[in-house]
């Protein structure tokens, strides 16, 4: 069972055993708005600045960095294998010239009439 209201989820196992999942009430971004508040913000005059910000010291993601693999060490591997590896597709559909499309529309008629039209036939 999810409760949004108060952040909780209910899980029922087995032996009605039930495990509770409390969430935390963390205003870490008090200060933050929402991109439709910034537009309108703008709209009446305000002035607005973007910063592209970025951590050059660290060298790589480590476990012990991330906040949520941290409260569940069990769940997640010791090291993070990174972004998958550029691979570049092939793929494509060769058509050959004077051939005649396989899509066709399917007949619309009642089973029955379909049915005594073939029989007519």
């Amino acid at each position: 069972m999810v409760d949004f209201d108060v952040k909780r989820v209910t899980l029922k196992l087995a032996d009605d055993y039930e495990v509770v999942i409390v969430g935390e009430n963390v205003k870490f971004l008090s200060n933050a708005i929402s991109a439709l508040e910034a537009i309108q913000m703008m709209e009446l005059g305000c002035e607005a600045f973007l910063a592209y910000v970025m951590n050059t010291g660290m060298k790589e993601v480590r476990v012990q960095d991330i906040r949520i693999v941290c409260e569940f060490p069990g769940v997640f591997s010791k090291e993070l294998p990174g972004l998958p590896p550029n691979r570049e597709v092939e793929f494509g559909i060769e058509l050959y010239e004077n051939t005649i499309s396989v899509s066709i529309a399917p007949y619309r008629m009642a089973p029955k009439a379909f049915k005594e039209l073939k029989t007519q036939l």
